[in-house]
């Protein structure tokens, strides 16, 4: 209790009427909102949402010298990083974004390297902690671009899927393993669930990295 996890039997359920866009937690009655492009977002996410540039560029530079920190690290780079909507985010990714009740697994933000430059680009109105998921995905990204040779992961692991297996699980295990380094331990156990019940390219490429790679769940990293 004093850790908020919850018991096995009352991890997610998959199967409620609507879910938030934001944690995917199922939601019921009238406790959560409906933004105006159809993004749906429960009370708790609501209250912690980004709203400002300012709050971003903060949450943005903090998290970049933790994860340097954390990971031992360094981006010698200059990064740029800007909030936008939902529907801006999906084209940007090659994605089309279409609101559900259901729980989507959407591309909150992508990376993105282009004439030499470094940039990422995020939903707005997300709340703190899916900001902080996001961005940490998206960095991992940046420095995959920084320190991989592409042409050589392809020779190695081959082009489409399974180059994008390793990119994308590498991805999603750095920001849950990051949620759990900084104590966020709910929101990291639902992250990891939820990517553990996924289907698709992030929740195998999540499995296979976690397999290799355990979580470490208390400060010992």
């Amino acid at each position: 209790a004093r850790h908020r996890q919850p018991s096995d039997h009352n991890a997610l359920y998959f199967n409620a009427v609507n879910h938030c866009d934001f944690c995917g937690k199922p939601l019921s009655g009238v406790s959560y909102e409906k933004i105006s492009d159809g993004r749906i977002r429960c009370n708790e996410c609501s209250t912690s949402a980004i709203d400002s540039a300012e709050e971003f560029v903060e949450l943005f530079t903090n998290i970049k010298a933790t994860m340097e920190s954390f990971f031992d690290i360094e981006y010698k780079v200059a990064l740029t990083a800007k909030m936008t909507d939902a529907k801006t985010v999906a084209k940007g990714a090659g994605c089309v974004f279409k609101p559900s009740t259901d729980m989507t697994s959407r591309v909150l933000g992508f990376a993105q390297r282009k004439n030499g430059k470094y940039s990422i680009l995020m939903e707005n109105a997300s709340p703190r902690l899916a900001a902080i998921d996001t961005i940490v995905h998206e960095m991992t990204h940046i420095w995959q671009y920084l320190n991989w040779n592409d042409k050589k992961m392809m020779e190695l692991y081959g082009k489409d899927r399974n180059r994008d297996l390793v990119y994308e699980g590498m991805a999603m295990w750095a920001a849950i393993q990051y949620l759990y380094m900084i104590g966020e331990e709910s929101f990291a156990y639902q992250s990891e669930m939820i990517a553990e019940n996924r289907e698709d390219i992030y929740g195998e490429g999540f499995r296979l990295y976690k397999e290799k790679y355990p979580l470490v769940k208390d400060s010992s990293l």
